[in-house]
């Protein structure tokens, strides 16, 4: 079976158009997992005089530029730098790796300075910067697109007509960021509501700002449309209403970039799928009260294993609040 998900939005002058389930400053706050929250860019770097950089140094300020210790690893920092000991200094490749220093999620912002070395016609490059916040948490537990998990964090590429519990729900996501200073993240999101319960917890290691692996582990229960209501009610062989359907599972993924505005990844889940008669139950209900099948196997219990590809091109010219451009998303199952 393979199952592929498609959306396009335009935007033009004057016009905010939704383009996924999630608002666009949920969407934003769900970017501490592949950018920035504040891009802090410097005005101008440095002219190029000829010299050659002998030194790379990382300093660490809070918001009153008040020298602290830093908790990231600096080869963090410098490894999302174009230039390198030994480059000849360039303002345009140096502001090109400030970008990217600006877009690792555990920077709030950074900046860029030469001092003088005690070799002639050599230089050290000072990159400053001032890391986010560690913890963070948000409304709502979906990741940001793309992403080829499985389970509550999935984005809503198309809303399907199932899956997805009736009445009134929300979520939570809260997590911590930078774990041990190496660019790495773990979260837990939590989703209640009338007919519905689920859990998502994730690890996230950037090898880069744009690119790494993921791994999630879920679970979640709810009463979901194609088994509730209808012309005719059907229940349960006991009579005790509607099945509960339980997920169970988990996956990895590997993200990035195709180019600057062209994101990618590609995943393994498993899914164990099973119907039962409440929330909490370890009771299995194969059938209904009319001995229709409520799961393909005849235990009650359903095994999926599916590779997973999402994608995402962003012309946009703001992911917040946009007025030119488009949005281009892929998810294929």
């Amino acid at each position: 079976m393979i199952s592929i998900y498609l959306a396009l939005a335009t935007v033009s002058w004057g016009q905010k158009i939704p383009i996924v389930s999630i608002s666009e400053q949920q969407a934003k706050l769900a970017q501490v997992f592949s950018q920035n929250l504040i891009i802090d860019k410097p005005d101008n770097l440095p002219p190029s005089q000829g010299q050659t950089i002998s030194e790379i140094q990382v300093r660490f300020v809070d918001r009153k530029n008040q020298l602290v210790t830093g908790k990231t690893k600096p080869n963090i920092i410098i490894q999302e730098l174009k230039l390198k000991s030994g480059d000849i200094y360039d303002p345009e490749l140096a502001q090109s790796g400030l970008d990217r220093v600006n877009n690792l999620f555990i920077i709030k912002r950074s900046n860029l300075a030469l001092k003088s070395s005690a070799t002639k016609n050599n230089v050290v490059m000072v990159v400053t910067v001032e890391e986010s916040n560690p913890f963070f948490w948000r409304f709502g537990l979906t990741l940001p697109a793309p992403t080829a998990l499985q389970g509550p964090a999935r984005t809503v590429t198309v809303v399907p007509q199932s899956h997805r519990a009736n009445g009134i729900a929300g979520g939570v996501r809260l997590g911590l960021l930078n774990l041990g200073g190496t660019n790495k993240a773990i979260s837990l999101g939590v989703e209640g509501g009338v007919d519905t319960l689920g859990l998502d917890l994730e690890y996230r290691d950037f090898w880069r700002h744009d690119r790494g692996y993921a791994v999630n582990l879920f679970s979640r229960q709810s009463v979901e449309p194609e088994f509730d209501k209808g012309d005719t009610e059907v229940n349960l062989p006991d009579g005790e209403g509607d099945p509960w359907i339980d997920r169970l599972g988990g996956g990895v993924e590997y993200f990035f970039p195709f180019n600057k505005d062209f994101q990618g990844t590609v995943g393994v889940s498993y899914r164990q799928i099973s119907a039962r008669d409440g929330i909490f139950s370890s009771s299995l209900e194969p059938v209904d009260e009319n001995g229709n099948q409520l799961t393909f196997s005849d235990d009650g219990r359903d095994n999926l294993l599916t590779i997973n590809f999402a994608s995402v091109l962003d012309r946009r010219n703001s992911s917040s609040n946009p007025t030119l451009g488009y949005r281009f998303l892929l998810g294929m199952d």
